[in-house]
Formats: C-alpha cells, sequence, structure tokens
C-alpha cells in the first residue's frame, strides 16, 4: 500500500474528507448525483502538502464517475500545456485567474506575480476589465495581482456600466414638461 493511501486512513483527512461532503451537500459537484459513491477530488497536487493541507475551495465533491473524467480532463490540459510556451502559458495562467476571481464560486484570494503583460492580458479578458485599470493598480503592489483586487475591478466597471445604461435610458426617455 502507498504511503499516500495510508495518509487518506489518517483520522485529519477523514474529518476534513466529511466536511466537504457536508459543504458540498452530499451531491456531485458536476452532474448532481446523490446515490452513488463520493471522492473529494483534490483540484491540484502538492507534494508538500498532505491531503487534509489544502484549502477548502480546492477540494471538490464529486461521483465515482466524474472523478475519473476530471482525472482525463486534466491530463488531456496537462499534455496540451506542454505545448505552450512562456508567454501562451502567461496568458493562460492569467485567464484562468482572472475566471475563479470573478465567478465568485471561489471563496480563494491568492495573490500571483504578473510575468508578463500576456497574464494582465489573460486577467483582464476573462474578468472583462481594462487592461490599463489593471496595470495602474498593480503599480502599488510591486507586479502582484490578488483576486480580490480583479474582483474589485470587475465590480467597479459593472457599477459604473450600469450608471451609464442609467443615464442614457433617462436621457433617451426624458421628457420635458415644460415647468424647467
Amino acid at each position: 500500500m502507498s504511503a499516500y493511501s495510508e495518509l487518506l486512513k489518517d483520522p485529519r483527512w477523514q474529518k476534513k474528507r466529511l466536511e466537504v461532503l457536508e459543504a458540498h451537500g452530499w451531491k456531485c459537484d458536476n452532474c448532481e448525483d446523490e446515490t452513488t459513491t463520493f471522492h473529494v477530488d483534490h483540484g491540484y497536487y502538492d507534494k508538500d502538502k498532505a491531503p487534509w493541507e489544502y484549502e477548502n475551495a480546492t477540494l471538490h465533491c464529486l461521483c465515482e464517475y466524474c472523478h475519473e473524467d476530471i482525472h482525463e480532463r486534466r491530463a488531456i490540459l496537462q499534455m496540451l500545456l506542454g505545448h505552450c510556451g512562456p508567454l501562451m502559458l502567461d496568458r493562460i495562467i492569467g485567464y484562468v485567474f482572472g475566471s475563479i476571481a470573478v465567478s465568485f464560486e471561489s471563496d480563494c484570494d491568492h495573490t500571483i506575480a504578473t510575468h508578463s503583460p500576456y497574464t494582465l492580458d489573460g486577467i483582464a479578458d476573462a474578468a472583462e476589465i481594462r487592461y490599463d485599470e489593471l496595470d495602474k493598480a498593480i503599480t502599488t503592489t510591486a507586479g502582484k495581482v490578488s483576486m480580490r483586487m480583479v474582483q474589485d475591478l470587475h465590480l467597479d466597471l459593472a457599477r459604473q456600466c450600469a450608471k451609464e445604461r442609467l443615464e442614457e435610458h433617462q436621457r433617451a426617455y426624458h421628457r420635458p414638461t415644460g415647468k424647467e
């Protein structure tokens, strides 16, 4: 039996596993099945972490079929990433980072260093924020960007767009009453 299999028997993992299953309502995050065997899937592996040391946001409740499927998808993604050069990887990292930041399904607040403008470009595309606003925001953080920062910029832009739409609507439908 492998050392990792032994770690999965540890009471700290068993406790964490039950917490994740409870938090996910004892149903598969993907297909919402409530009847088959559940696995708590680690979204990634770090050789320096024990199974119970991961953030809950990176642990997923999956039925046995979806668990097998997610491992196949990750293998495909890993193969495709092998074809990417550094700049393309930066853009992909930025896009994934920005997507997670604005999904509001995740409670994590990771911070990453921006290795190139391509990272910012990916974040801006995914989060639907302006590149120049993001670039300006990171000047005070030594080139690092947090998910919270991206969320804030995303919400600020959404508020600004809503305000502009309202003003446009008011201008379009405003009819002088003669008392003005």
